[in-house]
């Protein structure tokens, strides 16, 4: 069931990057980096809070 989620998370972050890049075309790659990376944070973050990742 784990990889069934971290693969449907991988494929939100996917979909997030895409979004950005067709949807908001003032934002450098920079910037849509930076999004990215803050989403990865905060998905990690509430991982380890409900003990799904160490």
């Amino acid at each position: 069931m784990n990889k069934d989620i971290f693969d449907f998370l991988e494929i939100c972050e996917l979909e997030l990057v895409n979004q950005l890049c067709k949807n908001c075309k003032e934002l450098t790659l920079e910037q849509i980096e930076c999004i990215a990376e803050e989403y990865r944070n905060e998905v990690d973050k509430q991982l380890k809070e409900r003990g799904m990742i160490v």
